[in-house]
């Protein structure tokens, strides 16, 4: 459980609530790993107390993921990097006025938020992972996309803690070409 102090300014787009909110915001989360078949279940849910009564925003998701990945053995180290088939699911449903895309975000490199004011959409990630170099290091082919228009396709190698991406995303008539090193 997380609780938060928070000031939304307003900015005149539509679907603002075209005022200041101050307020304070609540999010929670549970999450279930069995890794005995590669799944994991997630809930979170947020919402913004305001003493504004135009002002609400509120959000609920869920998510499952599958991986094809072996579970970590008891005394044994974590595998290297995820091999074989993953896919992953996040369904969202609630009113988000803010757009701050921080609605219900879950974690680094997870699957995103939800913050454009309609009332249910959904995210989905399906990646592929093959071992390289004598399979300690990984090469892993991606596809990820929403309900709103947005597909990113790519590659990532890991190498030790070497990481790098390149990938293309399309956002309606708009393409992104990004690559990305991290040591």
């Amino acid at each position: 459980l997380q609780i938060a102090a928070r000031h939304d300014f307003a900015d005149g787009d539509a679907g603002d609530a075209g005022e200041d909110s101050t307020g304070v915001e609540f999010t929670g989360d549970v999450e279930k790993h069995m890794p005995e078949f590669g799944l994991t279940l997630d809930l979170q849910a947020r919402v913004f107390v305001t003493d504004d009564s135009n002002y609400d925003e509120w959000g609920v998701a869920g998510g499952i993921s599958w991986s094809a990945s072996p579970p970590k053995q008891h005394g044994q180290p974590n595998p290297p990097h995820r091999q074989g088939l993953s896919l992953a699911l996040r369904p969202q449903w609630g009113d988000t006025k803010s757009q701050s895309d921080t609605l219900l975000q879950h974690g680094s490199g997870a699957l995103g938020s939800h913050a454009t004011g309609k009332p249910a959409g959904y995210d989905y990630d399906v990646r592929y992972g093959v071992p390289i170099l004598g399979g300690k290091h990984a090469l892993t082919h991606f596809a990820r996309g929403n309900d709103r228009d947005q597909t990113t396709i790519g590659s990532e190698v890991s190498i030790g803690r070497l990481r790098a991406v390149l990938e293309q995303e399309a956002r309606g008539n708009h393409a992104f070409i990004r690559y990305e090193g991290k040591f």
